[in-house]
């Protein structure tokens, strides 16, 4: 008998095909059915009843035995064939059993990887919801940094239309300070800023100078008015050149700062960009990876209604099994019933022919005497055909006395003669006794059996 472990470990070597009909010569053949013989031509005498004829009770006695060795033939042919129906059975059990093994370790299998790509689809789902929440987020900030590089090319160019306007009011200045340093110089030089050599020069004629030098000095005092009115005028100029200077200074720090910021926001737009490309690029993988997951899900799924399709296909095959089981067993009862019926025959077959068993060895037993019987007549035959030929012997003896006493005298032959006569007559007598007494009289052993057996 096939073992469960045996088939679990060559389980791959396990088919549909196994199951079939035409893998087994049982199943093919099936289920033997025992035919029991016609019931026995013979009248069985009743016990301790009278046998009208040995020979026919002899007939009848082999008649029975062959029906006997006819139903011992169909009882084992029955054996074996239940021992092959039970064997048959075991493995076709066997084989059910590993293959629901296996229907069962594939569907287990199927939705393990059912549920692995389900979270693989849940997880992916969501990074793919995160990524779009980034996307959304970085989009948003892409948008802020547009607005603030609009805004900062606005500034931009009001920055520089004010710088072009401080540099025209800055040229006008300068040219303002060119035409009063041009006025300055233009004008007579001070006592202060004069030389002094004219004045040593003119030590000695200071006296004959002195006319001029009061002139002069009306006319320094008049050059110093205008000195100190031009002096007077310029530091507002300055003050405003200075403020010119200090905002242009400003603005320049100003663009420049604007230009760092633009550069910086240049930067992070650039960075955003190449986040941005990042991300669609995370995106196109998640997108890919869930298009993978999709395609995995759908693959499993189709794995999953192959693996239910095969379970059913297993649970109809087990379905079908059962059934061929169940008509196997069936078969099994009636083969065991008709077994029982069979060995319930044989035994009552068995006690009928007790009796009939007893009257043939007792009929074994007549015979055989009677056998015993015939040999011993054989041998009292013998014997008395050696008495005759003694009586043959004796009574050619007689007659040669006879013909002797013929040639003799008178009444001594006379009374020999009667005297072997006699003798003669008597020795036949006694072989005739000898030879049928027994069968007669009933003295034998034969005879006394047969009387037995008739009483």
């Amino acid at each position: 008998m096939a073992r469960g472990a045996d088939l679990f470990d060559e389980e791959d070597e396990l088919d549909t095909g196994d199951l079939e009909t035409d893998a087994c010569v049982i199943c093919m053949s099936g289920a033997y059915r025992p035919r029991l013989p016609d019931p026995p031509q013979v009248s069985i005498p009743a016990h301790a009843a009278p046998v009208p004829s040995v020979s026919q009770l002899a007939a009848d006695a082999r008649v029975l035995e062959r029906e006997n060795q006819a139903l011992r033939a169909q009882y084992e042919l029955v054996s074996v064939n239940n021992a092959g129906l039970a064997v048959h059975a075991s493995v076709l059990h066997d084989h059910n059993l590993a293959f629901l093994r296996r229907a069962h370790e594939g569907y287990r299998e199927g939705m393990i990887m059912l549920e692995n790509t389900l979270l693989s689809r849940e997880r992916a789902e969501q990074e793919c919801v995160a990524l779009q929440v980034r996307v959304a987020s970085l989009r948003d900030r892409a948008g802020r940094v547009d607005a603030a590089e609009a805004r900062l090319l606005a500034l931009e160019d009001a920055a520089a239309e004010q710088y072009h306007a401080l540099q025209d009011q800055f040229a006008a200045f300068q040219a303002l300070v060119t035409d009063l340093t041009a006025q300055l110089a233009a004008a007579p030089p001070s006592a202060s800023s004069a030389s002094l050599a004219p004045l040593f020069a003119a030590q000695g004629e200071r006296d004959d100078a002195h006319a001029e030098r009061d002139d002069l000095r009306v006319e320094r005092d008049d050059l110093r008015v205008q000195f100190a009115t031009a002096q007077a005028a310029l530091p507002p100029d300055r003050a405003r050149l200075d403020a010119v200077v200090a905002e242009r200074d400003l603005v320049k720090q100003a663009v420049g700062l604007a230009e760092q910021q633009r550069d910086d926001a240049f930067s992070e737009r650039d960075r955003h960009r190449r986040t941005l490309v990042i991300v669609e690029q995370e995106r196109d993988g998640a997108v890919d990876m869930r298009d993978q997951a999709r395609r995995a899900s759908v693959t499993l799924r189709r794995q999953r209604d192959a693996t239910v399709a095969e379970r059913d296909r297993a649970c109809l095959a087990s379905v079908i099994l059962e059934q061929q089981q169940a008509a196997t067993i069936e078969e099994l009862r009636v083969a065991r019933d008709s077994l029982s019926q069979s060995r319930t025959e044989v035994e009552s077959a068995q006690r009928l022919n007790a009796p009939l068993q007893d009257d043939l060895r007792r009929v074994n037993a007549l015979l055989v005497a009677h056998a015993e019987e015939l040999c011993w007549g054989t041998t009292r035959i013998h014997e008395l055909e050696g008495s005759v030929a003694t009586a043959s012997t004796l009574r050619v003896a007689a007659k040669s006395e006879m013909a002797r006493a013929q040639t003799c005298s008178g009444a001594t032959h006379s009374a020999n003669l009667t005297l072997v006569q006699h003798a003669l007559s008597g020795y036949i007598q006694v072989g005739h006794i000898a030879v049928w007494s027994p069968f007669i009289l009933g003295s034998s052993p034969i005879g006394q059996k047969a009387g037995s057996f008739c009483q």
